[in-house]
């Protein structure tokens, strides 16, 4: 079989950039510090800080009078202070932020009275040292925007394409961002993509850091989007939602875009009873989308009726859940947590461009929507996460978890029917009478003097990856607070993965053309055809690329996958001076 030298380096590079990259980490959890004084402003040793309805998280104030809890789940928490001879101090509010710091600051104890002393905690923001910003539920819920692109898209250094697609971070390429949701890593190894799609239902905090990131982050060269789903607790709670324009007419003097939408999610305890409510909860959603118009565009109210751009469509299937042992909940508490996720999107649709032609966009639309490309996505993610509290100021998670993303991007009529792409026989006006065109395309209209395409254009180019991984990694956090040359939160942890590549890509059209002469032997060599300039074939992991007689294309050692390694590790030291911090990494 012939062998592409370029295309074999281009493989090694992709490789190696894989096997020397260092990935990224992150917990999933913040912490919560402060410092407890008397009225007299003297620390307070011994005293018993809390989370109120987690009776597995607390901490004792030391001699300096301070206490830093570790491991608190992203979300908002009641703080109880109690100790001998003072009044219960309860702060209400308190706002914890995915791998964050939150700091209440100084806590004054009040001699013993017969009420519980209630405050409100103060909002909390991003950490100093890091420029970005936090997402919370409440503005998830109130900003009435969906997606996670389009809700990042508002802080500031972020900005959105105009067709409200990707977005580039800090003036950054879309693939030198980095998504994590729940732990796990969702960007594409190829090409640095990610299709990471998370109902707004189940979003409970979108962290965004663009800059000022640890060192965690490796593989981040722009910005963090960091994402955490809700968990389930000892209540069921629920929501029930749909969101259509389907009413929308003259009537209204509007034009619907068909926009449907609709979301199921529920959670709470798995075993509804008082001793085990609050060990074993769920959380899960399902939704289902439809766009009659992928994305609006100023220009299609010039070109189309009502400005809709026809066949312009995307249906998506979300489906997701979160399954919490919380061990540290039970009435002897014990220090271990267990959590398992997954993520499951489905998603079809066309595509808004057209390459295979070098035609603008709406010269395609114009004439041949009816044959727009097909695009396929599918994405799994599946994880499970062991959380061990050593002690109040040392926890480590261990995580397992698995990735995979599936993309088709085809004819949408033709799709792995790759010989007739360019068959006459198959393409209507393809044929002309006295000339062979079969293994050609369809070229501009004359009937718009070749300013729109020919009806029946084939979309002359077919792409599918498949790629995935598998790994394990351990993030740990260890904090000391009394040390008179600063507050230090060292975190360190490492990762191992090992990923699955498949891919294929190539013009079909001019495979059509090959066909037996009056030997009964190939008029041309398979391997010219398909490495030639017309199909410029790029594929491994693949064994069904044959030609239309069964003659395997990839030589052996193509069919098989590529399969590269990445490991790496970090560690991370933020130390608080109180009037400034340092973040040292590695």
């Amino acid at each position: 079989m012939r062998v592409n030298t370029i295309l074999k380096f281009v493989t090694l590079s992709v490789f190696f950039t894989l096997l020397l990259s260092i990935t990224a980490y992150s917990q999933t959890t913040g912490s919560i510090g402060g410092t407890v004084v008397d009225e007299t402003n003297q620390p307070v040793l011994g005293a018993i800080v809390k989370v109120v309805d987690k009776p597995g998280l607390g901490a004792e104030t030391d001699a300096s009078g301070e206490f830093l809890i570790l491991n608190v789940d992203v979300g908002t928490y009641v703080i109880e202070v109690s100790y001998a001879a003072y009044t219960t101090t309860r702060i209400g509010g308190v706002k914890v932020s995915v791998d964050q710091r939150t700091k209440l600051g100084v806590i004054k104890m009040q001699n013993i009275t017969t009420e519980v002393v209630e405050v409100t905690a103060e909002r909390k923001g991003i950490d100093v040292e890091q420029s970005g910003r936090q997402i919370n539920q409440e503005q998830i819920e109130n900003t009435g925007i969906r997606g996670i692109n389009n809700l990042v898209s508002k802080t500031a250094g972020v900005v959105q394409d105009e067709r409200g697609g990707q977005i580039n971070i800090r003036g950054g390429r879309t693939s030198e961002n980095l998504i994590i949701v729940d732990g796990v890593s969702t960007s594409n190894p190829l090409d640095g993509t990610s299709t990471a799609s998370v109902p707004n239902s189940l979003l409970q905090e979108i962290s965004v850091l663009t800059g000022g990131f640890g060192a965690e982050y490796g593989n981040a060269l722009s910005g963090v989007i960091n994402v955490t789903t809700k968990g389930g607790s000892d209540i069921y709670t629920g929501s029930l939602e749909g969101i259509t324009d389907a009413f929308a007419g003259d009537w209204i003097k509007t034009t619907s875009q068909q926009y449907n939408l609709y979301n199921v999610s529920i959670g709470g305890p798995l075993i509804p009873t008082k001793d085990l409510s609050r060990i074993i909860n769920f959380y899960g959603s399902v939704e289902r989308q439809y766009l009659g118009v992928r994305s609006s565009s100023w220009i299609a109210d010039q070109v189309f009726p009502n400005g809709i751009i026809p066949n312009y469509h995307l249906s998506t299937w979300s489906y997701s859940g979160r399954l919490s042992f919380n061990l540290t909940d039970l009435k002897k508490p014990f220090p271990i947590n267990l959590k398992f996720g997954a993520l499951i999107t489905n998603q079809e649709g066309t595509r808004w461009r057209n390459p295979s032609t070098g035609a603008t966009p709406l010269a395609y639309w114009k004439t041949n929507s009816f044959r727009a490309p097909a695009d396929e996505i599918n994405d799994r993610q599946l994880y499970g996460r062991i959380i061990h509290n050593v002690s109040s100021k040392f926890f480590y998670e261990l995580q397992v978890n698995y990735y995979q993303t599936k993309n088709l991007l085809s004819d949408a009529f033709f799709k792995d029917q790759w010989f007739r792409y360019g068959d006459t026989s198959s393409v209507p006006g393809l044929s002309v009478p006295g000339q062979n065109v079969q293994g050609n395309t369809l070229g501009p209209d004359a009937t718009y003097q070749g300013l729109f395409i020919t009806p029946n254009q084939v979309y002359n180019l077919y792409q599918q990856t498949d790629v995935s991984y598998i790994g394990g990694k351990i993030d740990a956090t260890w904090a000391n607070t009394s040390n008179k040359y600063g507050d230090h939160e060292l975190k360190f942890g490492g990762e191992f993965r090992k990923h699955t590549l498949r891919k294929m890509e190539f013009n079909p059209a001019r495979l059509a053309n090959n066909p037996l002469d009056s030997t009964g032997a190939l008029l041309y060599d398979p391997n010219e055809i398909w490495y030639g300039t017309n199909v410029l074939l790029n594929a491994y992991g693949y064994d069904n690329i044959k030609d239309q007689y069964g003659n395997q294309i990839l030589s052996a050692s193509e069919i098989l996958p590529k399969e590269p390694i990445v490991a790496a590790a970090y560690l991370r030291d933020k130390v608080d001076f109180g009037d400034f911090t340092m973040n040292l990494g590695l």
